[in-house]
């Protein structure tokens, strides 16, 4: 014989779910399995995340348009594809630029990196490890 069902109030899945509990912490409140809760109250606890989802964003509106400055590069970063400008230059403007160490083998063949638009520089040691000479 099967257990007998739990009778479990959806407006409390909801209520609980609306405060940021998770479908474990509702399950252990109301005395079930997280499984029960998704099962058989899915629809109750997404609605009650929705409704926290809610709250936050009105109250984040409210405080930033209220002048908290933080809040409103987030909220402007978030809704309105702002972004913070990153440009990195080296000396006096110029492009960064990276050193690239160019090795000579034994044979007098020379070891170059791929240059992923990078200017390479002079080689500074052979391939025995010694100074470079031209």
């Amino acid at each position: 014989m099967a257990r007998p069902r739990l009778n479990i109030n959806p407006e409390q899945v909801a209520a609980l779910a609306s405060i940021g509990c998770t479908e474990i912490e509702v399950g252990t409140v109301l005395n079930c399995s997280a499984k029960t809760i998704h099962r058989r109250f899915v629809h109750y606890f997404q609605q009650g995340k929705a409704n926290l989802r809610t709250k936050l964003r009105k109250k984040q509106v409210e405080m930033a348009l209220a002048g908290n400055v933080s809040l409103l590069v987030w909220l402007g970063k978030q809704y309105l594809e702002q972004a913070d400008k990153q440009e990195l230059t080296g000396k006096d403007g110029e492009p960064v630029t990276y050193p690239v160490t160019l090795f000579k083998f034994a044979d007098g063949t020379e070891f170059k990196p791929p240059r992923n638009g990078h200017k390479p520089v002079k080689a500074i040691v052979d391939g025995n490890g010694d100074p470079a000479t031209d």
